[in-house]
């Protein structure tokens, strides 16, 4: 079966060798891309993208794909990893930021 630690090796198989892949609550990833523009962000989230919409976990007679949503935000002199997070998640998906955040 494929496990959080498998998909994070998965995962931090597609990034740089400077890149640093993180578990965040909720079975979700965080990867911290230094000195990457935009651009270069957005390249390595459709590589990761594109990576784990092959995954396939066995369950018994199903398989399960993996859902794959991110987002990309700057980090800011005032940021929390709150407010990062919050930012990543509106800035591709248009989410409801969560009251106190």
């Amino acid at each position: 079966h494929l496990t959080l630690d498998s998909v994070a090796q998965f995962v931090n198989n597609t990034l740089r060798e400077m890149d640093l892949l993180a578990r965040a609550e909720g079975g979700q990833f965080v990867a911290m891309l230094p000195g990457s523009t935009f651009n270069e962000a957005t390249q390595v989230a459709s590589r990761v993208e594109m990576a784990l919409s092959n995954c396939v976990i066995p369950i018994g007679e199903q398989k399960l794909r993996l859902k794959v949503r991110n987002g990309i935000a700057q980090v800011e002199e005032d940021d929390t990893v709150e407010t990062l997070m919050v930012r990543a998640r509106t800035a591709r998906f248009n989410e409801p930021i969560p009251a106190g955040v």
